[in-house]
């Protein structure tokens, strides 16, 4: 009778430490699972905000472009000058080194 107290004790002392340990483990989860919770919250809106600023980007990207279009527009006939003009000063200085 004796042996079957201490073994009926023992076996209410492991089923209450296996009890223990899992309830522990459950609210450990629970904690994890609200934290993943809370960075997939914060992905999603950081990948909102992402897609928000690559519009932003485009549209400033876009008017870069324009604006260096129209700057090779409006420079294209200066330069073509200049070229011109270097190319008389080029061939001056060739006839007159070849002299």
């Amino acid at each position: 009778m004796q042996a079957t107290k201490g073994y009926i004790n023992n076996v209410k002392e492991t089923v209450t430490g296996y009890v223990d340990h899992m309830v522990d483990y459950f609210k450990q989860l629970s904690t994890e699972i609200q934290a993943l919770t809370t960075s997939v919250k914060k992905l999603q809106a950081n990948a909102t905000q992402l897609q928000v600023e690559a519009e932003n980007v485009q549209k400033v990207s876009d008017d870069i472009q324009v604006s260096v279009r129209r700057f090779e527009f409006k420079i294209n006939p200066r330069l073509a000058r200049i070229n011109e003009r270097l190319d008389h000063i080029n061939s001056v200085l060739d006839k007159t080194t070849k002299k």
